[in-house]
């Protein structure tokens, strides 16, 4: 898989086994707006369980169909959600809504 190519998603049972939730979802860094919207909002007040102050989320989920296709803006990259690096994903741009996202290569075939 290079740079510039058509992909789609496929569900691959390994990769669930292997990393659950993060395999099989496209995510997104927040935006600017979307964070301050976060700190305004309730769910920022407060401390957690720990004590602690609380963190933004750093990620949303692409929403998707089954049948979209993508294109693949950068083949091999670490994302850093929610304060971990993740890596082996690609970086994809839904071509039905020009949305941009990260999902694992292990989910990714060739169109």
């Amino acid at each position: 898989m290079r740079k510039g190519d058509l992909v789609m998603l496929t569900a691959v049972a390994d990769s669930y086994a292997f990393d659950g939730f993060w395999n099989t979802q496209v995510l997104r860094h927040l935006t600017d707006a979307e964070e301050k919207a976060w700190y305004d909002s309730d769910a920022s007040k407060g401390m957690n369980s720990a004590g602690e102050t609380k963190l933004p989320p750093t990620s949303r989920v692409v929403k998707w169909q089954p049948e979209d296709t993508w294109t693949v803006l950068r083949a091999r990259c670490a994302p850093i959600f929610n304060y971990r690096k993740r890596s082996g994903h690609a970086r994809v741009m839904n071509n039905r809504t020009n949305e941009i996202g990260y999902v694992s290569r292990a989910v990714l075939k060739l169109v």
